[in-house]
């Protein structure tokens, strides 16, 4: 008889390719690049609430504004095995968390990795600078406490509160 035989690497991460739009900064004056931390937590949504599975990742991303939008496709390899069924995303400074699933969330069959998708409808929605989960007077608040200042257009993940700049031009204003 004949016989084969095959080895199989299971590996204890896996990468994830997630494409962002920041909503907000369609508006970017300059169109020059600048940097966002972004926020990724993946969830067992399947669970009840308290018992789902969560990792957070925290990613740096380059963003420029062009043909009319603004978004960036990065791969992240660093997200530990899990069984999980939807993930969140946003810019802890500037955005509202937007969430996918579904068709929004998948695994590609030909590269096994994951691709998530926050782009349009799902794209992050700037001009939460409080990182309340709303955008409201405190928000407000804080444009006015910066208006019209240079604070620069790049945040990374250890940029300090608040950073009222959703355009991506370095300028607070309220374009």
């Amino acid at each position: 008889t004949d016989s084969c035989s095959f080895t199989v690497e299971v590996l204890d991460s896996a990468t994830v390719e997630v494409t962002v739009e920041l909503i907000s900064c369609a508006f970017n004056p300059l169109e020059e690049e600048f940097t966002r931390c972004i926020e990724f937590e993946f969830w067992n949504c399947d669970l009840p609430p308290g018992n789902q599975l969560k990792a957070t990742l925290l990613q740096q991303m380059t963003f420029k504004a062009e043909d009319g939008g603004l978004s960036e496709t990065i791969a992240i390899a660093s997200l530990l095995c899990g069984n999980y069924t939807c993930l969140t995303a946003r810019d802890p400074l500037h955005t509202l968390m937007s969430s996918v699933n579904g068709t929004g969330l998948s695994i590609d069959t030909t590269t096994g990795n994951w691709v998530a998708d926050f782009t349009g409808a799902n794209g992050l929605v700037g001009g939460n600078c409080s990182g309340d989960d709303r955008v409201d007077i405190s928000d407000l608040a804080l444009i006015g406490f910066q208006y019209l200042e240079d604070i620069g257009p790049d945040t990374d993940c250890f940029t300090i509160p608040p950073h009222s700049d959703f355009t991506g031009d370095g300028l607070v204003n309220t374009l």
